[in-house]
């Protein structure tokens, strides 16, 4: 069925949405490679042929989108896509693969994108060693730390806690600061937490672009203080 929809859509100008879905959600050799193909091609029907990749799970695409996804090279639209062919494909592979971007990759933006992907590929296991990939000498923001890194452990809710608790020990500031507003939130958090908290009071961890006297130490005191009255 997806090799006769190839041969449909190789003469059709322009390929109807429908089309490209279906050629993906029937798969086979044929129509893997003919979309492959149309990726590797560029131009206006590649990001077409990317999400149509996205209609069934197929883990033997996965060293391919990851090499993609790591290509600074690859046009955007297509590299968002190949995102989220390994966000689909999930499991260790997957996660590690996408740890290995964020540790390598120097657009701040893309290491985001893939630790955004880690945490939908690994779930929960993923917290710990997609933080740790962050450059501990790049300058951050804290609603960027926030926004992007926190706010996609909150997704995860209480499954996340026990790896969260585990950041706070980490020899990365970055992880160490998360893990204590990731506990502030109510979807990981609660009073029990507030211990845990109290025991890195006396960390001086900063990061560069963070606002002078702003500690790991000092936020960890201020959330253990605010869990201590839930």
């Amino acid at each position: 069925g997806g090799a006769a929809l190839v041969k449909i859509a190789e003469k059709a100008k322009p390929v109807a949405p429908a089309v490209w879905r279906s050629i993906g959600a029937l798969g086979g050799p044929t129509a893997t490679e003919w979309l492959k193909a149309r990726v590797a091609k560029g131009g206006g029907e590649s990001e077409e042929a990317a999400r149509a990749l996205q209609q069934r799970k197929d883990p033997a695409l996965l060293p391919w989108a990851l090499g993609l996804a790591a290509n600074p090279a690859t046009p955007k639209g297509v590299r968002e896509e190949m995102f989220g062919l390994a966000e689909l494909t999930g499991g260790p592979a997957a996660r590690d693969g996408l740890v290995r971007i964020i540790a390598g990759d120097k657009n701040e933006l893309v290491r985001y994108r893939a630790y955004e992907a880690a945490l939908a590929a690994g779930k929960a296991s993923a917290i710990v060693p997609a933080l740790e990939a962050f450059p501990d000498k790049a300058p951050y923001k804290p609603d960027d730390v926030k926004d992007y890194l926190v706010k996609d452990i909150e997704k995860l809710g209480k499954d996340a806690r026990d790896e969260v608790v585990r950041a706070l020990t980490s020899p990365s500031a970055l992880a160490r600061f998360v893990a204590v507003w990731a506990l502030e939130s109510s979807k990981i958090g609660t009073a029990a937490d507030a211990e845990a908290l109290k025991k890195v009071a006396s960390d001086k961890g900063t990061l560069k672009g963070f606002p002078g006297g702003l500690t790991v130490g000092k936020e960890a005191t201020r959330v253990a203080a605010a869990l201590s009255k839930r």
